[in-house]
């Protein structure tokens, strides 16, 4: 017969400077400090039985162990190389909050055994509650997916078993369910009017800012705003118009793309300059690596007390709020709109490098620095 297991070597407790249950205790020779992740005491309660079977299976049966979310993912954090794995980082520090701790076989949607909200059900609608979209709750759990299929099909053990045998893919949240829930399926949408964008502005810390202002008069994308090099900067010599050239190996259709800088986009360009050797957008000496971070939603729902529909804008609303003005405010053509935008496009590089293209894009996006009436107030005395 096996050993038996000191079920009552592990506790559930309580400690100071936090809500949820700690799991404390010694088995199998084994000393345990952690946290369950939970403050309900009958989850807590199986998630300690969870964690016994498996530390018992694993020394006395010699079964593979299951692992919990946090361990996954910071392999998964580790081991990538991939562009967006920003993004990921950004998904994964919300998640670890409810199903850190979670074995991987226990992270599913929908209700437990009691008819609570699972773990991951309750991510959800605290998601849909800070007004997040479907897009964006359905990107988190397509992290848990990537990372879940990776340890039941790349990922190896001992004896090079599998890391996870009993993994079933988690269901994305659906256009139907979005609309009962009352969250947008698109992130698309919102285009933030003058007044809007000042209170939004106003409310941001000053490397934010910088970097909204850019965006919202470039149309760059995030990930193009947080990646912009020095290396990249250029001086039409005749015209001496100013702008970047982002590479197509950094940008989204692979296609190198123009950002010519209005007078506010240079206006922040040149505030970064020598602060950073090599990146123009920094935060304490070192480059920026996420914009919707916690700095800025609270910015955000500051600035939506006075403006509700602010609560329904995200980083993305400054590109869609750049593309819209250049379309109704600056009668941008629609082929002069992508040229801005960085959409692809069947024009060659010389044909944007020429003088004349670029007055032109600067010309259009210049009509989009301040709102209609203060516009044609500066044409006037221009």
């Amino acid at each position: 017969m096996g050993r038996k297991t000191k079920s009552s070597g592990l506790k559930i407790v309580k400690i100071q400077r936090s809500s949820n249950w700690h799991i404390h205790g010694t088995i199998h020779g084994r000393r345990v400090r952690q946290s369950t992740g939970t403050d309900d005491a009958q989850a807590a309660e199986v998630i300690r039985a969870n964690f016994v079977k498996q530390i018992t299976d694993q020394v006395v049966y010699g079964i593979n162990p299951e692992y919990d979310f946090n361990t996954l993912a910071a392999k998964h954090l580790k081991e990538n190389t991939k562009k967006t794995i920003v993004d990921d980082c950004f998904h994964i520090k919300k998640l670890k909050k409810y199903i850190g701790t979670l074995m991987m076989p226990q992270i599913y949607r929908g209700c437990d055994e009691r008819g609570n909200p699972t773990h991951l059900e309750q991510f959800i609608l605290g998601e849909v509650k800070q007004g997040n979209s479907a897009s964006t709750i359905n990107h988190a759990l397509t992290v848990i997916n990537t990372i879940g299929n990776a340890a039941s099909k790349r990922w190896r053990g001992p004896g090079s078993k599998p890391l996870l045998t009993n993994w079933s893919s988690i269901q994305k949240v659906s256009k139907k369910e979005a609309k009962a829930l009352g969250v947008k399926a698109s992130r698309k949408g919102h285009v933030l009017t003058w007044d809007e964008q000042i209170a939004l502005f106003n409310e941001l810390p000053p490397h934010l800012r910088q970097m909204a202002e850019f965006a919202i008069n470039t149309g760059c994308r995030a990930k193009e705003v947080l990646g912009l090099k020095w290396e990249w900067f250029h001086t039409e010599p005749t015209s001496g118009i100013q702008y970047f050239i982002i590479p197509g190996e950094e940008h989204k259709n692979e296609q190198s793309r123009i950002v010519v800088l209005n007078e506010v986009a240079l206006r922040v360009t040149n505030q970064c300059r020598g602060v950073h050797p090599v990146f123009v957008f920094t935060y304490k000496g070192k480059p920026v690596k996420n914009i919707n971070n916690s700095a800025y939603q609270s910015a955000r729902k500051r600035a939506s007390l006075k403006h509700p529909d602010i609560a329904k804008s995200h980083v993305h609303s400054w590109r869609h709020t750049f593309g819209t003005r250049l379309r109704n405010q600056a009668l941008c053509p629609e082929e002069e709109r992508k040229d801005l935008m960085g959409h692809k496009s069947g024009r060659s590089m010389t044909e944007h490098y020429s003088v004349p293209e670029l007055r032109r894009m600067l010309e259009y996006c210049s009509k989009i620095t301040h709102p209609p009436s203060m516009q044609m107030a500066l044409v006037r005395n221009g």
